[in-house]
């Protein structure tokens, strides 16, 4: 069942909350900080259907606080960044690289049945995609 308008609606705030922590923390010097607001603006704009959104928040999650994140948040950073280049219709290349290091992170944090298989339809259809063997 999809979600009610009302959920959409806080979803839609909560994201923009996010957004204006992500730029207080860039205001006040302290990006690394901002990372845990992008991880979650990410995941917020990548159910929605705002998917570049999602790779830009995903990507600066990463630049800003990659060491910061435990195996299991960088295997699902990883995995967002993959959902998002998938659903933007970019580089496969990038996409099963980003989906392989989600599967290595979650098999590093024992989330291989997991998170790590949630990559794997993602690597392996990228690599379909690569090889010319998908079917559309």
């Amino acid at each position: 069942m999809p979600p009610g308008r009302s959920a959409v609606r806080a979803r839609r705030r909560a994201a923009e909350l996010y957004a204006r922590a992500v730029e207080l923390y860039h205001e006040a010097a302290v990006p690394w900080l901002a990372a845990d607001a992008e991880a979650r603006l990410a995941e917020l704009s990548l159910a929605p259907g705002r998917p570049q959104q999602a790779e830009q928040a995903t990507r600066a999650a990463l630049d800003h606080g990659a060491e910061l994140f435990a195996p299991l948040g960088f295997a699902r950073l990883h995995l967002l960044l993959a959902e998002a280049l998938v659903a933007t219709g970019q580089d496969d290349n990038d996409v099963a690289a980003h989906a392989l290091e989600a599967m290595h992170r979650a098999d590093e944090a024992a989330q291989g049945d997991g998170l790590g298989a949630w990559a794997g339809p993602l690597l392996g259809g990228a690599l379909l995609r690569l090889s010319g063997c998908a079917v559309d």
